[in-house]
């Protein structure tokens, strides 16, 4: 969640910070993991080196655990297990009055451990998850680049189009993050690529075949059987390179919808010469992510959670828009950028009759973006209810501002 000041407190309050809770434990039949918040997910997969298991983590190690999971969590392993909230067996945490308490599905604070799957972070400061493990000695994972012509770039928006309609239902193991990049990093235009992943050693799965030669033909390719350990050290160089820049998402949310795919592209790209070619530094990325039915279903398991999607309402693609940029006088430049591509993206939209979800991705939203809105209004009530039950002064809503809160909604 790139949003100034959603992870601190102004100067006369207190930060409290995670970063010593670094427990990692497997149970004694290694079914589930224990893991500390202030682990990110490459230490995660590092401690479960060489024990055949991983977690339906994040699909980079850089990435933090506790706001992810509360958010929902999108994992490669999600189109067969469901968002990573999904597989997390209990949740401890510190509520309002100084108690700290276990939620499972099944106790007495089972209405706390359904608001922690996805209701961001208005209920605990939480201290441990333990998390189900599941078997996975081998992936296939790998970055593809495809180049710049105007051939890719359409190949490309119909491989999306047609992995969100059968590709995540033809092979459960399989997910591909699709990405188009441009900005001063990218002298030769618009460069497309995808990150792809299989659950397996197979670097030729059928439901990845649009995503290769002879039908997207690719410049370069990491696409390699490998662990999730290997996967997500060999990402650190990437983003060291990135380091110190400035960043802001913003999330879009559509039906399967060539029509849908191909006008939120050409918006986000025509807008960005207009609104961002005086920055001296930037990098524009669109990532279209395609979401299957099969995802919302494996994520109806330890009695659901408060996105509640339904499988017959897939399958969806979400679009996580990102920007990053080097100071902070251009950040009005990039908000500008956001909210143009946004209303024109809505209009052009309505005007092809073109209906969307109105669920937003909660880690990908930017600030300002209706979140709650796009949950289901009685899992809302619900939020609001438990979120009174547990903190009724709220203390993590005016005391830790950050994020959505329920209490806004």
């Amino acid at each position: 969640m790139p949003i100034g000041d959603s992870n601190n407190i102004n100067s006369t309050g207190v930060l409290l910070s995670s970063s010593g809770f670094k427990r990692l434990a497997l149970s004694p039949d290694s079914s589930t993991l224990h893991v500390g918040p202030g682990n990110h997910w490459g230490d995660v997969y590092n401690f479960l080196n060489n024990t055949g298991k991983s977690i339906v983590g994040g699909r980079l190690g850089v990435v933090g655990i506790p706001g992810f999971i509360t958010g929902g969590g999108i994992s490669f392993f999600s189109w067969k297990y469901g968002w990573s909230s999904a597989n997390i067996a209990s949740v401890t945490g510190v509520i309002a009055s100084g108690e700290v308490v276990t939620a499972t599905p099944d106790n007495d604070f089972s209405d706390l451990f359904w608001a922690l799957r996805g209701g961001g972070n208005s209920f605990a400061l939480i201290t441990e998850f333990e998390m189900i493990t599941i078997p996975a000695p081998v992936v296939t994972v790998g970055t593809t680049s495809y180049g710049t012509t105007n051939l890719t770039k359409e190949r490309w928006l119909d491989a999306i189009y047609n992995f969100a309609l059968y590709g995540g239902e033809d092979c459960h193991e399989c997910t591909v993050t699709p990405s188009a990049s441009t900005g001063t990093q990218y002298p030769n235009g618009t460069t497309y690529t995808a990150m792809k992943f299989f659950d397996g050693n197979d670097t030729a799965p059928p439901a990845l075949s649009n995503w290769t030669s002879p039908y997207l033909n690719a410049t370069s390719d990491t696409f390699a059987a490998t662990t999730m350990t290997e996967w997500s050290q060999s990402g650190l160089a990437q983003f060291d390179s990135i380091h110190g820049l400035r960043n802001r998402f913003h999330v879009l949310s559509t039906y399967a919808d060539r029509r849908a795919l191909q006008i939120i592209h050409d918006t986000f790209f025509a807008l960005v010469p207009i609104h961002l070619s005086s920055l001296q530094t930037y990098i524009a990325t669109l990532t279209p992510m395609p979401i299957s039915k099969q995802y919302f279903r494996a994520s109806k398991v330890r009695g659901g959670d408060p996105m509640d999607l339904d499988p017959e309402d897939g399958p969806h693609i979400w679009y996580e828009m990102s920007v990053l940029y080097t100071v902070e006088r251009d950040e009005e430049y990039v908000s500008a950028f956001l909210q143009a591509v946004d209303e024109e993206v809505k209009k052009m939209l309505a005007a092809e009759g073109i209906k969307q979800p109105k669920y937003l991705y909660l880690n990908d939203a930017d600030k300002g973006q209706p979140v709650f809105e796009g949950y289901p209004a009685e899992s809302v009530r619900k939020l609001k209810q438990i979120r009174h039950k547990y903190d009724p002064e709220m203390v993590f809503t005016n005391q830790m501002p950050g994020g959505w809160k329920v209490a806004h909604a």
